[in-house]
């Protein structure tokens, strides 16, 4: 069973960590929503911005680490999310479909923890926020992101993990 590597500074680049987040998003969207997941090739930024209209935000903090897990959907992939969940979707993003991003987020995250923890990455419980993509500040400094781009309901999104930041 593999374990954290503690000395990383990044750790949260490892492959564990984005086979463990891409497994939480494919089996997220295919048994809550029917959608098949097609991911991308993976990126690492020093800077990067955020592309898409609704964002969920949730911290990744353990022991070894901070740093923020956030999903971009694109506003066809967010009302596509909303028709599978609720039947039926807005004519817009609003805050009922922003509550969808978070609530998804969060499930995201957790499935990612129940992965991850059981091998050393003690990652905490954490609440998921919400933004309109747009409003999301872009972190300064000493960062990098981790992007790996998707596909779900012919629509491009995005998982990004910020390393340093909380």
């Amino acid at each position: 069973m593999p374990t954290v590597d503690t000395e990383n500074k990044n750790f949260l680049f490892d492959e564990a960590v984005t086979k463990a987040i891409t497994s939480a998003v494919r089996e997220t969207f295919y048994e809550m929503c029917r959608l098949p997941t097609d991911f991308e090739s993976a990126l690492i930024a020093n800077r990067w911005e955020p592309v898409g209209s609704g964002s969920g935000r949730i911290s990744l903090e353990s022991e070894q680490q901070k740093g923020v897990l956030q999903l971009h959907f694109s506003e066809s992939a967010i009302l596509a999310l909303m028709a599978k969940l609720l039947g039926r979707a807005p004519m817009q993003i609003n805050s009922e479909s922003l509550d969808c991003v978070g609530a998804l987020t969060g499930i995201i995250y957790g499935r990612m923890k129940a992965i991850l923890n059981p091998t050393g990455y003690k990652f905490i419980m954490a609440i998921p926020e919400m933004y309109l993509t747009a409003k999301l500040a872009v972190p300064e400094g000493d960062v990098r992101h981790l992007v790996i781009p998707f596909r779900i309901a012919n629509s491009r999104c995005y998982i990004q993990i910020t390393s340093g930041i909380l």
